[in-house]
């Protein structure tokens, strides 16, 4: 679907932002999965303890190595985010983290795969899927972490 209806997003020559193309294939997926959560993005989770008070949502965290300094209060895209989250907003439930890089754009890819490694170890994340998106939809790369 996102080849078919949003090409012009993964052409190389109009350089847009990852975010964009992610925020699209989102749009995508949440027709596919109509009974999950579909967000890009989300930095939030219930507790550790599981309690859910309306309020009082933790920041996303994961225990992984990152040269530099981020926060996990930080809310200006310096933390590791997922792409792209299926869950269930309010629970634990995690069903799939989707990271997506650009294939002209990719020199962050073993950075996004510790990502997800850390994501499936620390919050139980069933799926965790690297894309690399290409502008032809025969160079499209999907792994499986």
């Amino acid at each position: 679907m996102l080849y078919e209806y949003d090409s012009f997003l993964l052409n190389m020559q109009n350089n847009l932002n990852e975010r964009s193309v992610s925020f699209r294939f989102a749009m995508h997926l949440a027709k596919l999965f109509p009974e999950w959560d579909v967000d890009c993005e989300y930095n939030r989770m219930i507790r550790p303890n599981g309690e859910y008070t309306g309020h009082d949502y933790w920041a996303k965290a994961v225990n992984i190595e990152y040269k530099g300094h981020i926060s996990a209060e930080d809310d200006e895209a310096k933390t590791v985010y997922p792409d792209i989250i299926i869950h269930h907003r309010g629970t634990k439930d995690n069903l799939a983290i989707i990271e997506i890089k650009m294939q002209w754009k990719n020199s962050k890819k073993d950075f996004d795969f510790k990502k997800l490694q850390a994501y499936k170890s620390d919050l139980n994340y069933e799926y965790c899927v690297y894309i690399e998106l290409a502008k032809e939809h025969d160079k499209l790369k999907i792994q499986f972490v």
